[in-house]
């Protein structure tokens, strides 16, 4: 489960690393919303995934302030290996 939880993370990471180069270039404001919408999904997923590996490795199921509603994504790509 860690290593699919793993590759998973490592996806998404180069997903929003992509579309962070993506954003710099010359889009239509179409094309800057979809990436600006996929980029706000592969971070909300990335973060739930980050916070279930914590648990995994924990051995603790309870919920995390993370998992709190409200709570915004950090600007930064999170430590992959924490």
């Amino acid at each position: 489960m860690v290593d699919t939880i793993t590759a998973k993370r490592e996806a998404l990471r180069r997903n929003i690393l992509e579309y962070s180069r993506l954003l710099a270039t010359d889009l239509t404001t179409q094309e800057r919303g979809k990436l600006h919408r996929r980029l706000a999904e592969d971070w909300a997923t990335l973060s739930k995934l980050n916070t279930r590996a914590r648990q995994l490795v924990s051995g603790s199921d309870e919920p995390t302030p993370s998992q709190r509603p409200g709570r915004s994504h950090p600007h930064e790509i999170p430590d992959l290996a924490g």
